[in-house]
C-alpha cells in the first residue's frame, strides 16, 4: 500500500499546531490533526482509525495540501442537489404560497407540508419527498407561524382616539387593569416530551376551587397592584380602586380597562368617579386586547404558576401566584410607544 507524503514547503508541524490553535470548526480540526500525526510518524491506520476517519478521506486530504498548502484543508462549495423545479416554477410556487389553499381545492386554509407537496404534484407533475417540503418551504422565504387573530367588529377610528387620549395623558399615572381568576384545575400546555409517551398532570377529581384577580400594571413603572376576591363584581371592584388611589394619592390616574359590565355600573359613574376627580377611565375600543398589557402580566403568571402544574393544597396555589405578582416587573421599554404607534 502506498505511503501517504505530505510534500508542500508551506505544510509543516509548526505551521499545522498554529493551525490547530486557531480552527474552531470542527471538521477543520479534524484534519489539522490527521495531518499532524502524520507528519509525526504515526502510521496511517492507527492515525485514521484513532481519529474515526476513512484512509480514502484522509488520502484526499493530503492532495489537496500537496496543492494548494493549507487552504486545502478549507471546505469547498458543494454543487448540491440539483432542484427538480425550475427558477420559474419556483417563482409561481411562492406566488401560489402568498394566496390559500382553498384556491387551488384543498380543504384547508393552511399550507402544510401535505398540501405543498401534493400541489407540487398537480401543479408541475414533481413528485417530492414529505420530509423535503419543510427546507423547500425556507428557501421560498416562509417560516412556520401562528396566525394573529383578525376581530371582524373593530373600528379602527376608535382605536385611533385611544391611542390619542393615551399620549394626551402620557404624564400622568398610566395604569391598564383587568381580571382573571385561579382555579383548582391546572391549566395544560404543550411541552417537550419524548415520542410515544404524553406527558400526564394530575387533576382533582372533587368540586373544583375558583377565586378572582384583580390587577393593574402601570405603563411606566412595570410594577402591579393587585387584589384578591371571592368574586369579581361592583363591590369588589370599588375596593380595588379605592386600593389603587391610596397607592398614588398625588397624581391623576388614567385607567384602561375593557367593558365588562360592572367596569360601566351606575353605581361607579354617576357616584363613585363623580367624587373622586383624580381618577379617570379609559375604556379599550372593542376587539383591542393587544392594548391591555395587564393581560400579559396573567400570561406570564399562567407560565409560572399554572401550567401544567397540579396543587395538592389550593392555598399553595394562590400563595404562589401572590409571590409572583408582588415580584414579578414587566418589562417597560417602549410599552407606550408600541401601543400608541
Amino acid at each position: 500500500m502506498r505511503r501517504l507524503k505530505i510534500t508542500h514547503p508551506e505544510v509543516n508541524l509548526d505551521s499545522l499546531r498554529r493551525e490547530l490553535k486557531s480552527s474552531q470548526e470542527r471538521r477543520r480540526v479534524i484534519r489539522v490533526m490527521t495531518l499532524i500525526r502524520l507528519l509525526e510518524g504515526k502510521r496511517v491506520d492507527e492515525t485514521t482509525q484513532f481519529l474515526g476517519v476513512n484512509r480514502t478521506r484522509a488520502s484526499s486530504w493530503i492532495k489537496l495540501v500537496n496543492k494548494e498548502g493549507l487552504a486545502g484543508l478549507n471546505d469547498k462549495p458543494g454543487k448540491g442537489a440539483k432542484s427538480r423545479l425550475t427558477k420559474k416554477q419556483r417563482v409561481v410556487l411562492k406566488n401560489d404560497l402568498l394566496r390559500s389553499p382553498k384556491d387551488f381545492c384543498f380543504s384547508s386554509n393552511l399550507w402544510t407540508g401535505k398540501i405543498l407537496k401534493e400541489h407540487i404534484r398537480r401543479k408541475f407533475n414533481v413528485n417530492y419527498k414529505l420530509s423535503t417540503m419543510y427546507v423547500l418551504f425556507c428557501e421560498l422565504g416562509f417560516t412556520l407561524q401562528r396566525p394573529t387573530r383578525k376581530y371582524l367588529g373593530f373600528k379602527p377610528e376608535k382605536q385611533k382616539e385611544f391611542k390619542r387620549e393615551l399620549k394626551k395623558n402620557h404624564h400622568s399615572i398610566l395604569l391598564a387593569e383587568d381580571e382573571a381568576a385561579l382555579v383548582s384545575i391546572p391549566t395544560i400546555t404543550r411541552s417537550w416530551a419524548k415520542k410515544g409517551i404524553q406527558p400526564v398532570v394530575k387533576t382533582q377529581n372533587s368540586k373544583r376551587q375558583r377565586i378572582s384577580l384583580f390587577g393593574a400594571v402601570n405603563l411606566l413603572s412595570g410594577k402591579v397592584s393587585f387584589a384578591l376576591t371571592e368574586r369579581g363584581n361592583i363591590a369588589t371592584f370599588l375596593s380595588f380602586l379605592r386600593k389603587l388611589l391610596k397607592k398614588y394619592p398625588q397624581k391623576d390616574i388614567y385607567l384602561i380597562l375593557d367593558n365588562v359590565g360592572f367596569h360601566r355600573a351606575n353605581k361607579i359613574h354617576k357616584e363613585f368617579l363623580r367624587r373622586v376627580s383624580r381618577l379617570h377611565f379609559l375604556f379599550l375600543p372593542a376587539y383591542s386586547p393587544n392594548f391591555n398589557p395587564q393581560e400579559w402580566v396573567w400570561k406570564q403568571m399562567r407560565r409560572e404558576v399554572t401550567h401544567d402544574t397540579f396543587y395538592d393544597d389550593f392555598n399553595d396555589e394562590i400563595n404562589l401566584a401572590k409571590q409572583f405578582l408582588n415580584q414579578y416587573i414587566l418589562p417597560t421599554n417602549n410599552l407606550l410607544c408600541s401601543i400608541i404607534k
